[in-house]
């Protein structure tokens, strides 16, 4: 990073800099995806064979935000377990097939994992519904329609752990002869970090720089019959979102973190920038926000050469306030 004659060890600046949260929420984005995006299941004399009702499956990493279009990724895994649904003078569901792990493949194939299933066959009951519990990413523990403690990932920086830190769940009931769809949705929050500079700098000065969303508990416990979770626990640690890298002609200065709900509070940290050095730059934030299930969030900053300006030295922690401005807006679809 480009050093600064007018060296400032540590500056602690307090001033309302535009930056913005915006929540958003849309049922067919999180609550209940629409029909070419959800996974299908098909049951047939032969057997019960999943599939994705779409070929295009996962999105690109989240520095270009769409990873969330879609509910299954190609290479992750998927959880079901199976229900008999009771008939005539049964009291209650009674359990087929537990925890079986699928992976999710190319075009939207869904293939049994046999080493990781209780079964390398399952078929369908005689005369009977199913009910299936499912959820991702596959843990071998989550047995039944028990309550486990899910964990995101402390750096999602990477595709395969900003994956395996997005819990997804679904329910259906009723699943017979035709294709249905199972509308998994997303329980945790999640925050799309977005970057800029002001004109007249240059991002090259900058790179190298870690971006990570601070303050967030990383546990939450999952009821994996009704989808509902506990509140967040465990210790607070930086979530890194990406690091400020060159690309040919591009710099990456955005990206994705998820965790379970929970509230950050007025005054606390949210946001960090770390160089080389031991330089950085923190956001606080100025009032509370509670970050909700099945949302996502979208922070903006841009850094402006008044406070790149004191990033200098072999310290530097300049601190700004974050602005929350309340603004609630529906997702659309392109």
């Amino acid at each position: 990073m480009k050093k600064k004659s007018n060296s400032f060890f540590v500056v602690l600046l307090v001033s309302v800099l535009g930056a913005t949260i915006v929540s958003c929420s849309n049922s067919d984005y999180f609550g209940e995806p629409a029909a070419d995006n959800q996974p299908g299941v098909a049951v047939d004399d032969e057997g019960i064979s999943l599939k994705h009702l779409t070929s295009e499956v996962g999105g690109s990493r989240a520095a270009e935000q769409n990873i969330q279009f879609y509910s299954l990724h190609v290479g992750s895994d998927v959880g079901i377990t199976m229900y008999n649904e009771k008939i005539d003078d049964e009291t209650a569901d009674f359990l087929r097939y537990d925890n079986l792990c699928y992976n999710v493949g190319e075009a939207g194939a869904l293939t049994l994992d046999e080493s990781r299933s209780s079964t390398t066959n399952p078929t369908k009951p005689f005369n009977r519904k199913l009910t299936y519990y499912a959820y991702a990413p596959f843990n071998s523990s989550f047995l039944d329609k028990g309550s486990y403690a899910f964990t995101v990932k402390t750096d999602q920086s990477s595709l395969d752990n900003y994956i395996a830190s997005d819990l997804l769940w679904a329910k259906v009931s009723g699943v017979g002869s035709a294709s249905t769809g199972i509308p998994f949705r997303h329980l945790y929050s999640i925050v799309h970090i977005n970057l800029s500079f002001e004109d007249g700098i240059d991002p090259n000065d900058y790179t190298g720089g870690v971006v990570s969303f601070m303050g967030i508990k990383p546990t939450a416990t999952v009821n994996l019959e009704d989808g509902t979770l506990s509140e967040a626990s465990g210790v607070e640690n930086p979530i890194k979102a990406f690091k400020i890298v060159k690309d040919g002609d591009t710099y990456t200065l955005k990206g994705s973190v998820v965790f379970p709900p929970q509230t950050v509070y007025e005054n606390e940290e949210i946001l960090r920038i770390e160089w080389p050095g031991n330089v950085s730059m923190s956001f606080l934030m100025k009032n509370d926000r509670v970050y909700e299930s099945g949302k996502y969030y979208t922070l903006t900053r841009t850094l402006t050469s008044e406070s790149l300006s004191d990033l200098s030295g072999s310290v530097g922690n300049v601190k700004e306030w974050v602005t929350v401005e309340e603004e609630t807006a529906e997702f659309e679809r392109e």
